[in-house]
């Protein structure tokens, strides 16, 4: 099959880009590049249908340096603490989740993950296209004898890259729960938020 028109810009635009790498030019076009072709990279995925990462904005507030973020969790809602900007620290709640992991992928490591040279680059948060394993997760649940696929479609796939951990979640939703200038205090609000969940049952 002969390469799409976005193919084949993707493929000049990545040419560009590597040159410029091996200049060592790390200038505004070579940003503004590499966020095209990352662009390039999505709109191919989507065209060939498999899997991507398409940005997901968590505002000023995120910050993809965080080295540990920590993950407390029930069997209805995941939260995430992480050191957020500017020196306090954020609280994400992922809301009626189907599943969630923290890998020790990193900074270092992410060239070897599936969705790179789809989008993926290191210390940004996603929500991946297409995703596998919402795919895997609904193929089991659908022999149960209350399958409902529209709770699957309203599923996301989130994906946040930190400095030395990745972590990923299949959610209906996500909360800021809140931002803390202490770290216990943003411990406590997670804490909180799932024992709400504990007094209910």
């Amino acid at each position: 099959m002969a390469p799409s028109k976005t193919e084949e810009l993707l493929i000049a635009r990545s040419q560009t880009l590597t040159l410029l790498l091996q200049q060592r030019r790390f200038d505004t076009e070579y940003w503004t590049l590499q966020d095209e072709v990352l662009d390039l990279e999505r709109a191919v995925a989507a065209e060939r249908g498999v899997p991507y990462a398409e940005p997901w904005s968590l505002g000023e507030f995120w910050n993809g340096m965080t080295p540990y973020p920590v993950v407390l969790a029930d069997a209805l809602d995941c939260t995430i603490t992480f050191a957020a900007r500017p020196n306090r620290h954020a609280v994400l709640c992922f809301r009626a989740v189907a599943g969630y992991k923290s890998t020790d992928l990193s900074d270092e490591t992410i060239e070897g993950h599936p969705l790179t040279g789809r989008g993926l680059v290191p210390h940004r948060a996603f929500r991946v296209k297409n995703s596998p394993w919402i795919a895997e997760l609904e193929a089991i649940d659908s022999i149960h004898s209350q399958y409902d696929a529209k709770r699957w479609r309203a599923m996301q796939h989130y994906l946040l890259c930190f400095k030395d951990r990745m972590f990923e979640a299949v959610a209906c939703d996500v909360q800021l729960l809140g931002l803390f200038n202490l770290l216990d205090e943003a411990f406590r609000r997670a804490v909180d938020h799932l024992a709400l969940h504990a007094s209910d049952s």
